[in-house]
């Protein structure tokens, strides 16, 4: 059975600075409501795409460092792995979501 982590030891095993990126993106959107509105679902649009990079960027270095060492990982440790990595496209798709409910409050408002 698998304990429950709180969701800042989550980010420090996953990596601070992947979610501290995200987090400007989230800020950029939140301030293009003001300036500008126009832009508001490509800065969604963007932070799915850069979290989808992060992950597919931290799985390659973990292949390489796999093949590298020659040894074998056990199928939990690897599941442990690929559970912290979708937290990060989960968070990048939040804030896509977030980005569609903005555009469209911005639409009715017009």
């Amino acid at each position: 059975m698998t304990e429950l982590i709180s969701l800042s030891q989550l980010i420090a095993q996953t990596g601070i600075v992947n979610y501290v990126i995200l987090t400007l993106i989230l800020a950029a959107l939140v301030l293009s409501v003001w300036k500008v509105p126009h832009a508001v679902k490509e800065i969604g649009i963007g932070a799915l795409v850069v979290s989808v990079l992060m992950v597919l960027v931290s799985w390659w270095r973990t292949i390489n460092t796999m093949a590298s060492c020659g040894f074998e990982i056990s199928p939990n440790l690897l599941w442990i792995g690929v559970r912290y990595s979708i937290t990060i496209i989960v968070y990048g798709l939040t804030i896509y979501i977030i980005s569609l409910a903005l555009r469209i409050w911005l639409k009715n408002r017009k």
